[in-house]
Order: C-alpha cells, then sequence, then structure tokens
C-alpha cells in the first residue's frame, strides 16, 4: 500500500478558504512561480554553478486544461518526511519558507492542490540524490460534506510513471501539475496562449522573476490542435521619466526588531512617469501605481494607497518601487505565527490588508510624498490644453473606434426571406482578426415570443480566442420593414414578425475557428436552437503584384497582441524548398534588446537586429494562387517600430519586399480626435460655427459666430475657464463637439470600403443624406449621455429622495448652498474609512446620501447609520474638476461620529438626540498639507463656529440663526452641551469639551453640521486665496528654479498661508521644504 497523509484541518467549508489564494489560473501560477524563482535565487546567491542557464518552464495544454510547472532548483522534498512537512498543515499555518520568500502568508501550495473536490495534482521532487512523488486529491469527493472527504496527499508507486519524472528533471528540481476545468472554472476558463502570455507578463508579482535576468521563465503552450508554441517571456516595459524628490532611509515607527536588531524602515521610494503610454489601474493586468518591495526582490503590492481615485488621470501615468529593509518581511512572518496572528497581506493575493497597522504606518509615511507628485503632474496636465478635457475626447475616440472598425461579419444581404425559427444570417461568417464583427441572429417572433430569454455559446478547439458580446439577452421586438416603391418613390412600412439579436465578435488569432450556439424556448415549450461556424480571417488586403510581398504594407499591432506578418509568395518563382532570409530592425532605438520576438525565429540572437530564415513548404495556394506564409510575432513594449524584409539569397533578381511593424501606444493608437479651440474672431475667415479638422485632430468653434461668442467668449482661454465654472457652457462644449465630431466618422465611414448599404445601386443625393443622418442619430442615441457625462459632470438631472433647499451659512463672508437628499438604502457595507472604526467593523448600515451644490462645486455626504443609534458622517464625492478641487480631497479621510449619550438631562425629555464633540477644521497651508482638524473646542470658542450660536446669562449654549432653528415653532434643531453633561466615564482629558447634539432623525442635520464645520469655513479661506493675483511665485532657495503661477499651481507647489487676514505664499518650494 502506498504512503497516505491528509492535512489536519476540517473539510466542512474549508474549500473556500483555499480557493481564496488560487482564486484564477494566474494566482495559482503565481504561487508555484514564487516557489520556484525563490528555490533558485538562494541557489544563485550561494554560488550554486548550474550546468545550463537556469529555467522556469509553464507548459499548459490546451487540450486537457492543465498546467505543468518544472523547475531545474533544489527540489521541494526528498523523502515521506519532507512531504509531510511539507503537506501535513495547512499552508495557512505555515512560516514562510525563507527570509528571501514572499512568503505565504495565510496562503501557499495548498491553495492550488486543494482549491476544488475534483482536483488531482501532482508533485515530482529530485533533492540531494534522492526522489519522491505524491498525487493530491480530496479522498470523497462525490460526498464533499461528509466528515471522511480530506485534503489527501499520497506516494505514487507507479515506477515507469516516476522513471519518466525523472527524465524531465535527471539531477534536482520540482514537477508540479494542476487541472484548471474551464466547465468548473466558468469565471476564469482555461487561457488561449495571447491571454496566458499577456496576463504572466503583466501581473505585478511577477515582475522580478520574469526580469531576473539570471534566469529564464519559458511558456510551452499546447494548443487543441496539438501544435506546441515556445516562448520566453519578457514583462511588459515601457519608456520612463524619473520623477523628484526621492525617499531614502525612512523609519516606519513600528516597534520591532528582527533577529539581528534592526528596525523596519523605507530603504528608498521612488517614482516615474510613464512616456507614450498609458498604465492600467485595475485587475490583474494593473501596471500603474507603486510596486512595494522587499529588499530581496519579494512584490508584496501596487497601491496608490487610495489617491488614484482623487488623481486618477494623473495615476494613470505614474508607477515606481518602494523598497523595504528586510526587517519588514521578517514582522510579516511574526504577525503571521503569533498567539493572535494578524495578516498584512490579504490571503486573495490583492496586496495590504488595508487595516493593518503595518499598511497605516506605510501609508502614513509614503501618503504626502505620493500625493504631492500626483498633484504635481494633475495640475501639470490640467494646464496642458491637450489634456484639460481627456475623458470626453477618450469617450468620442473608443466611439470613433468602435464604429470605424466594425466589421459586417454577415457580408451582403439577400432578397429578405422569412426565418422559419431561429438562424444565424450567415451559417458561415469569417471574422476579421483584431476587428469588431457585426453578425444577426434571426428569430421568429411569432413562434418564439418577445422577451423570451436566449443563450449563447462558443464551443470548438478555438473558442477560447473568440470573445462575443450579444446586444440582447432576450428576444427584442420584430422588425419594422421600410419599402420604397420603385415608380413613385413612395415609402411604406410594413410589419414582419421578424426580431434580430446583434451579436459582435472579436479574435485575435487568424486561422481560429469554433461554432457559436443560439438556444432559447418556442411558446410550445420546445427548445429552438440553431448554430454558425465562425472562422477568424485577415483584413481584407490587395492582391499581391510582386514574386514575394507581404500582405501589408505596415502592420499595426499592440503590447503582446498576437499578430501575424503575411507573405505572398509566387509558386513558379518561389516553390518548395526555397530558402526565404527575413532580416529584423528596430526602428525606435539601437543597442537595446528587442521587445519583439518572432514565433519562426530560430536564431541564436534575438536581443537585437538580427536574421532569420524560413524554407518554403508545400502548401495550398490561396485566391491568389500564391502560396501563404504567416509569421506569427509579439512584442511587450509599446510605442516601438520595427521593419522586417523578406528576400532570396540565391535568387537576387527577385525583389525584395519590405513590411513595417508599428506597436502602438495606449495612449496614441488611432485616435482621431485631440481637443477643441476657439478661433478668435480676428482670425475667423469662415462663415462655420463648430467644424472639426481631422488634420489638426482639433474641434473649432469659431468667435465670429453669435451664439459661440455668446456662450465662449473672445478666445479659448475664456472659453476654458468659462466651461470649467458654469455648466450650461460646459453642456454646450460637450453637445456642439460630439456633434461636430460624428458628423465626420460617419462621413469617413461611408468614404471607406465597403460604406454604407443604400439598398440601391446608384443612390440619389438625398438617399445618402438620409442614411448618413440616420447613422449619426443612432450613434447620438447609444453614446451621447456617456458623452455628455464625461464633458458636463457638474449638471445634476435628477433629485430623487427629496426636494432641493437653499442654506446660506455666514462666516464673515456668506456661503449659499443648495442641498437635498438623493438616495437612502438599507443594507450598505461602508467605506474603509467608515467600516475600519472599532464600533463598525464587519457591519452594514442604512446610508443617506445629501448632494450640494454652490457656484463652481459640487459635493456629496454620506451619513451611516448604524444599529445602536450609531451614525458616521462622511465626504461621499466631490467634482473632481470643480472650483474647489484642490480642497475636497483634504476632507475625504476625516468622518464625524453620532452617538447617544449615557447620561439624559432634564431638558432632554421626550426628545431622542446624539451627540458629536465639535471640532473644527482650520488652514494650515502646506502644500501637502492644507487643512487640519482641531482636537475639540470650548464653550468660550464658539464664536469660531460658522453662522456662530451664542451663550445666554447662564453659560447655555443656544443656536440663533434659523438655519439650526425652525422657523415656525422656534424648536431648536441643534443643542450644546459638554462632554460631562452627557457621559459618566468622567474622563478629565475631554472635561469641558463642546459636543453638538440633534434628533437622531434628523440625518440632514448631522449633514450639514459636516458642511458647517469641515468645509464652509475652508472653502471661504480659499476663496480668499483665489482673489489675489498669483503670478510667477518663485522659491528662495538659492539655486532652485521652481516658480508657479495661478491659485492651484501656486498651493500645490508652495502652499499659502495667512498673515493675519492676509494670503502670503510660503517662500520655499515643497521640494526645498521637505
Amino acid at each position: 500500500m502506498p504512503r497516505r497523509g491528509k492535512q489536519v484541518v476540517a473539510a466542512r467549508g474549508r474549500i473556500m478558504d483555499y480557493r481564496l489564494g488560487a482564486e484564477t489560473w494566474l494566482k495559482a501560477l503565481t504561487e508555484i512561480l514564487t516557489n520556484s524563482w525563490g528555490s533558485y535565487d538562494t541557489m544563485l546567491d550561494d554560488g550554486f554553478q548550474f550546468k545550463e542557464r537556469p529555467k522556469i518552464a509553464i507548459h499548459a495544454d490546451a487540450k486537457h486544461e492543465t498546467f505543468t510547472v518544472v523547475d531545474y532548483a533544489a527540489g521541494i522534498f526528498e523523502d515521506w518526511d519532507g512531504v509531510e512537512e511539507v503537506l501535513f498543515q495547512y499552508s495557512k499555518k505555515h512560516k514562510t519558507q525563507t527570509a528571501k520568500a514572499r512568503g505565504s502568508f495565510g496562503r501557499g501550495l495548498s491553495d492550488v492542490l486543494y482549491r476544488n473536490y475534483d482536483n488531482q495534482c501532482r508533485i515530482y521532487s529530485k533533492k540531494n540524490g534522492k526522489s519522491i512523488g505524491v498525487n493530491t486529491f480530496w479522498s470523497n469527493p462525490s460526498n464533499p460534506n461528509s466528515n471522511d472527504n480530506d485534503p489527501t496527499y499520497e506516494e505514487i508507486e507507479d515506477k515507469e510513471v516516476l522513471k519518466n519524472l525523472g527524465r524531465i528533471i535527471p539531477e534536482h528540481g520540482t514537477i508540479i501539475t494542476f487541472p484548471w476545468n474551464s466547465d468548473v472554472e466558468k469565471n476564469h476558463p482555461y487561457p488561449n496562449d495571447i491571454d496566458l502570455e499577456k496576463k504572466l507578463c503583466k501581473y505585478y508579482e511577477l515582475k522580478n522573476i520574469i526580469n531576473d535576468q539570471r534566469l529564464d521563465v519559458e511558456l510551452i503552450y499546447s494548443g487543441k490542435d496539438g501544435k506546441d508554441r515556445t516562448k520566453t517571456l519578457k514583462f511588459f516595459d515601457y519608456a520612463k521619466e524619473d520623477l523628484q524628490p526621492v525617499l531614502e532611509n525612512i523609519p516606519l515607527g513600528i516597534d520591532y526588531k528582527d533577529e539581528d536588531g534592526n528596525g523596519i524602515k523605507i530603504i528608498s521610494a521612488r517614482a516615474w512617469k510613464a512616456k507614450g503610454t498609458r498604465l492600467t489601474l485595475s485587475g490583474e493586468e494593473k501596471t500603474a501605481g507603486l510596486s512595494i518591495e522587499g529588499n530581496y526582490k519579494q512584490v508584496y503590492d501596487l497601491t496608490f494607497f487610495g489617491l488614484d481615485s482623487k488623481f486618477q488621470s494623473a495615476a494613470e501615468h505614474i508607477g515606481g518601487v518602494v523598497v523595504l529593509s528586510s526587517a519588514a518581511k521578517s514582522y510579516m512572518d511574526y504577525m503571521q505565527n503569533t498567539k493572535h496572528p494578524q495578516p498584512i497581506l490579504k490571503r486573495t493575493r490583492e496586496g495590504f490588508e488595508t487595516g493593518s497597522n503595518f499598511y497605516k504606518k506605510l501609508k502614513g509615511e509614503l501618503e504626502s510624498w505620493l500625493r504631492g507628485i500626483l498633484e504635481r503632474e494633475s495640475y501639470s496636465s490640467s494646464t496642458s490644453s491637450s489634456d484639460t478635457w481627456d475623458e470626453g475626447m477618450d469617450a468620442l475616440n473608443e466611439i470613433a473606434k468602435e464604429y470605424l472598425e466594425e466589421h459586417d461579419g454577415d457580408g451582403p444581404e439577400e432578397d429578405f426571406k422569412p426565418v422559419e425559427l431561429l438562424s444565424f444570417a450567415n451559417e458561415e461568417p469569417g471574422i476579421v482578426e483584431g476587428k469588431r464583427n457585426r453578425i444577426k441572429l434571426r428569430i421568429n417572433s411569432g413562434r418564439i415570443k418577445v422577451g423570451q430569454p436566449v443563450k449563447f455559446e462558443l464551443l470548438g478547439e478555438g473558442m477560447s480566442y473568440f470573445t462575443i458580446e450579444p446586444l440582447h439577452k432576450t428576444v427584442p421586438k420584430p422588425m419594422v420593414l421600410k419599402i420604397k416603391d420603385p415608380k413613385t418613390g413612395e415609402i411604406t412600412t410594413k410589419q414582419t414578425n421578424e426580431s434580430q439579436i446583434p451579436i459582435i465578435i472579436k479574435c485575435d488569432n487568424i486561422d481560429a475557428e469554433a461554432r457559436l450556439y443560439a438556444s432559447t424556448e418556442r411558446k410550445n415549450k420546445q427548445e429552438a436552437k440553431t448554430h454558425c461556424f465562425l472562422t477568424c480571417i485577415e483584413e481584407a488586403d490587395n492582391p499581391p503584384t510582386k514574386d514575394i510581398q507581404f500582405s501589408q504594407a505596415t502592420y499595426k499591432a499592440k503590447a503582446f497582441q498576437r499578430k501575424n506578418a503575411t507573405l505572398y509568395l509566387h509558386p513558379n518563382v518561389v516553390p518548395p524548398g526555397t530558402k526565404i532570409k527575413l532580416e529584423l530592425k528596430s526602428l525606435s532605438s539601437a543597442g537595446v534588446e528587442l521587445p519583439i520576438s518572432f514565433e519562426d525565429d530560430d536564431s541564436e540572437d534575438k536581443a537585437k537586429d538580427h536574421d532569420f530564415y524560413y524554407t518554403v513548404e508545400d502548401t495550398p495556394t490561396n485566391k491568389y494562387n500564391y502560396r501563404t506564409k504567416r509569421f506569427p510575432f509579439t512584442c511587450n513594449k509599446e510605442g516601438y517600430t520595427f521593419h522586417l524584409k523578406a528576400s532570396i539569397p540565391d535568387k537576387p533578381e527577385v525583389e525584395p519586399d519590405l513590411t513595417e511593424i508599428t506597436i502602438e501606444a495606449a495612449d496614441e493608437g488611432s485616435n482621431i480626435i485631440d481637443d477643441w479651440t476657439v478661433v478668435p474672431s480676428e482670425n475667423s475667415d469662415a462663415h462655420d460655427d463648430v467644424i472639426f479638422e481631422t488634420g489638426t485632430r482639433l474641434v473649432k468653434f469659431f468667435a465670429n459666430n453669435p451664439s459661440v461668442r455668446k456662450y465662449l467668449g473672445k478666445n479659448y482661454e475664456e472659453a476654458n475657464n468659462r466651461a470649467k465654472k458654469i455648466p450650461a457652457v460646459a453642456m454646450y462644449v460637450g453637445e456642439r463637439v460630439m456633434d461636430a465630431f460624428l458628423d465626420q466618422i460617419v462621413l469617413m465611414k461611408s468614404e471607406t470600403h465597403p460604406g454604407f448599404d443604400y439598398g440601391v445601386t446608384e443612390p440619389s443625393a438625398g438617399t445618402i443624406g438620409r442614411k448618413m443622418i440616420q447613422e449619426k442619430k443612432e450613434l447620438i442615441f447609444k453614446h451621447g449621455k456617456k458623452v455628455m457625462e464625461c464633458f458636463a459632470k457638474n449638471i445634476s438631472t435628477q433629485t430623487s429622495g427629496g426636494t432641493p433647499n437653499d442654506i446660506v451659512i455666514e462666516n464673515g463672508r456668506k456661503t449659499m448652498l443648495t442641498f437635498w437628499d438623493m438616495e437612502r438604502e438599507a443594507g450598505v457595507v461602508p467605506v474603509p474609512k467608515v467600516s475600519s472604526l472599532e464600533e463598525t467593523r464587519g457591519k452594514v448600515a442604512t446610508r443617506t446620501v445629501y448632494h450640494f451644490e454652490m457656484k463652481g462645486q459640487r459635493f456629496e455626504i454620506s451619513v451611516y447609520e448604524f444599529d445602536g443609534g450609531f451614525y458616521v458622517v462622511a465626504l461621499h464625492d466631490y467634482q473632481k474638476n470643480g472650483k474647489y478641487k484642490m480642497v475636497f480631497p483634504e476632507f475625504d479621510g476625516m468622518v464625524q461620529i453620532y452617538r447617544k449619550p449615557n447620561v439624559e438631562q432634564k431638558w432632554m425629555e421626550g426628545k431622542s438626540l446624539v451627540c458629536t464633540p465639535l471640532k473644527l477644521t482650520e488652514w494650515v497651508g502646506e502644500p501637502n498639507r492644507r487643512i487640519k482638524q482641531t482636537p475639540f473646542i470650548r464653550k468660550e470658542d464658539i464664536e469660531k463656529i460658522p453662522d456662530p450660536p451664542t451663550m445666554n446669562h447662564e453659560g447655555v449654549v443656544l443656536e440663533k440663526s434659523n438655519n439650526w432653528v425652525n422657523e415656525k415653532t422656534g424648536r431648536r434643531l441643534v443643542e450644546y452641551a459638554v462632554r460631562e453633561e452627557l457621559f459618566s466615564d468622567n474622563d478629565q482629558s475631554m472635561k469641558g469639551c463642546l459636543y453638538q447634539l440633534v434628533e437622531s432623525e434628523s440625518a440632514h442635520m448631522m449633514a450639514l453640521g459636516y458642511v458647517r464645520t469641515k468645509v464652509v469655513k475652508m472653502l471661504q479661506k480659499y476663496d480668499i486665496i483665489d482673489s489675489v493675483q498669483w503670478e510667477k511665485v518663485r522659491c528662495s532657495t538659492d539655486g532652485c528654479t521652481s516658480e508657479a503661477s495661478g491659485v492651484d499651481h501656486v498651493l500645490a507647489v508652495f502652499g499659502v498661508h495667512f498673515d493675519g487676514d492676509r494670503p502670503v505664499a510660503n517662500p520655499l518650494c515643497k521640494k526645498c521644504a521637505a
């Protein structure tokens, strides 16, 4: 009998805990790859000499849906005692392997092996001249909740199996195989080779593994067609510009020392700006943020500490590295294995636990530095006319890309014939590679009722390369046909019994094939089902005219997109056996490693410009009677251009051919529109009001037009300022920009083959015009709302939940606000700044959101109501491009807590009151910190409260303004008392602290109280600062060239303090003051 063991954990419910650490195939592979790399890293640091270049090989078998990771490092175990040590205890209880390892920290190999009851995995290891193999499985998967269903491991005794495994790693190393069944993993199915490479080469935890110059990470993908594709992985990279300042040697402020007596510190923190590309902010392909690393290259997190939500445009271009001392890793181990563990990293491989003390300390040391960088980059972007309206321009470019790239996969339609039940318009549509292809499902709505759900499913070997997007999930209303009388020209309508569901299909792998099934239920309850065959084809090209010729003069691709350079070969001039020379040259840089690789390239040195060869095979000819050879390639960097030249060395008389390969940057690509501008009256000789110019990629408003001048003024500066501050002007700009741009892209589509189907061979001008108007209307109907929200964010069209109310709060100056309650929702999980409080942790709340509007700014305040009369008030959201955008981020971390007093005074009888200690805000004026909160105030400080209350002769603080007193009944809506009148705990440190009380039902008064005590005074301070003309404020440090102009720029770079009532810029810039 083989030796067998089981993990000492209960099976019941444990499966969900295992899955936390390996939710996706990417996270499962990451766990194994980090272990393999850690073993290699130790051996290399110890000076071990490998006979061959060290390698980690990932074998992906798409046919059987398994992953196998092979390394030739030390081996994970050598005998049964080693197996027990690794597998007996659930990974969650394990200490990490070494001080250099990233560490399981509550997850590990068990998460991969036991994440599904039906999983059967294998580990084979050879170490110190000994070898052993084990299979892992659940002992009773058919009855998962039974007490005898255990996570089990069993020694492999089959000598033939062990012999074959031993051939793979003859000296030392580890082999781990695990399945990934797409039928089970429906949310994360087995990947195709393109998706697998792209995600491996972008996942932040794998950066330093794939980038390690001492070893290779190799991907061998066995497709369902039985063909192997081998690739040495290269991590995603991009051009960078270093940003200042750099931080060094900062203690983290945690009372801990490792065994060598070293404390935890930040060794260094540096940031950079991506040049020519936009980084990704979320998901498994996230590339933006600070990579938090150990000094042994462990990668813990990729994060902005939450600041990306406030500076999104800037964050999309920022990367960086923070290196922590080795004591940080030691502390993480210590906290994981104490009597009361506090995990530092999430079990789900999503970075730090944000509630941990470690995260809070790290954030505390880095946040102001990072905020300064993001603010500076945000200001830089906002002062650049091309970036001011980024979001709206991005939306328009996305519309254009979708509209112009969409290909009709059904081909030309024949005469309309009724559909019997349901069928695809084309049973064998050609799906153009890299394009959005539209096909149609036709449905007889006389036999299948409108509203019936329709299910779509892809099957076949190539299914993983296709993505489908049905535009309806249920049977839509039947079509109405418009019929034109050929004699009279009269148009009549005809109701049909046919409904249609358009389906958008994309595929990135030429020759991939799949079947698309559609099924639904007929009115008689029987199933109706149909299918079509999908084939990915190359984009239409021109017939070749030379003996050897590439199908396109230029190929465009994205980073990690698998693309083909197709070469046509004349069968008589270039017979089988002819050797073709291919010369690859980079036009973007010299002397650096080439980021592009061709699957047919078998040359030894692929890192620089080089040649490789192909011998012509005897293959069938294509429609042009030429042989076709495709050269698949991928590139891991954006913004590169290459030349690929094909020639025949043995036939110099045959003219070579050259094609250009461009790897587009995410920012650039095929942008059609960049911005809008205003042409001043003196330069306006056109009679248009607004036009879009494709050459300059600008929408131009002409100021000599009366309506343009009325809305926008005489030039761009005036117009841009108005559009930022006046909602109606922003709406006008967005509407006219969209209008002019859509006119142009409809025209572009009409002039691009195959153009529009007008229904006649020679359409009249009227027919063409009507078709173009119809196309534009459909675009506006589909996308107009999204575009207008990008341009005119501060226009609110809904007041769900309440009636707008006006309030004027006086504090030397008057601040007028309009507010109303937008929504009330029960069972809400609070945001982290609320849920991290001791009283709210793990609880849900009823949330009421109050919307506030004032001149140039809108914002929202949330009131969270918890059981037991506990309330938390916090900033919910704010207009990111509003007048006070430099101020509102400061309020984001401030919460106001209301709770029931435990002492009831006589004047409280009949009232359900909750109270909060009064904390006011004060202007600090530093560039990284503009506002701070006072600890508390006393009765003698009431004049500092905006709309101040008064104190009577008995020392009772009373409201006097109708804002806080019911005008009709005279009942005070806000009361005041000191702490000792409300609580019996005799807290001397809070004695005399003034509290504000409101009725527990008056959530709106809590929201108003937050605005009154936190917000209003600071906005008025900003108004005073804004009233000054800030022109070229310069740093007083000798040799420093920092300068700033304009209120927001000066606040970001220097900060502004008050000398009495007068605002004064700080003498030192942020960099010199640090």
